[in-house]
């Protein structure tokens, strides 16, 4: 079906959800990865960012309020929320929070792929994270640089300059790093 390429970090603490949402979106071609609760999910996005999680918000060790506020510090990957929690307060603070989206539990498993799809067509429009010109490699979801394989230390504001759009788009210009006058 053509999304084998898209990893989708799924993170819930209820095994029926588990299997059936990872059976779901693998037998339409996306590449699952899951984690129980909130500690083991930003191992698992630091080690292998997702382009998409679907995150619970009541799970043991980390919530999910506090996987997804963690996570928009740094990513702007999107983050689709399943929870038992529907009163309007509970979406409007997580959406506010950083969430792209929210479905109640229990939900239909047509929606969820629909909004997938929907949340993953928006974010195909989003520049690349990782850019490479020549010995120099930025990847500014994993705030990481590398020239000629070995990692650069950035300040926050170096790594805020690598995430503008027309320094990116200017690769091969020249910029010097200044220190203290």
């Amino acid at each position: 079906m053509g999304h084998a390429r898209q990893r989708i970090l799924l993170v819930d603490d209820d095994p029926g959800i588990m299997v059936a949402v990872k059976q779901a979106l693998s037998a339409h071609g996306y590449q699952m990865t899951t984690a129980t609760d909130g500690i083991a999910a930003l191992d698992s996005f630091e080690r292998e960012p997702p382009e998409l999680i679907l995150l619970d918000l009541v799970m043991p060790v980390c919530n999910g309020l506090e996987v997804c506020r963690r996570i928009r510090e740094y990513s702007s990957t999107p983050i689709i929320i399943l929870s038992v929690k529907g009163s309007e307060a509970d979406i409007v603070s997580v959406l506010d929070l950083g969430a792209d989206d929210y479905l109640v539990k229990p939900f239909r498993l047509a929606e969820l792929l629909a909004r997938v799809r929907a949340v993953l067509r928006r974010g195909s429009n989003i520049l690349a994270t990782r850019v490479v010109c020549g010995d120099l490699e930025i990847d500014t979801e994993k705030h990481r640089v590398l020239v000629a394989g070995r990692p650069i230390v950035l300040t926050p504001i170096e790594y805020a300059l690598l995430r503008c759009d027309r320094l990116r788009e200017g690769c091969g210009t020249s910029f010097a790093r200044q220190t203290g006058a």
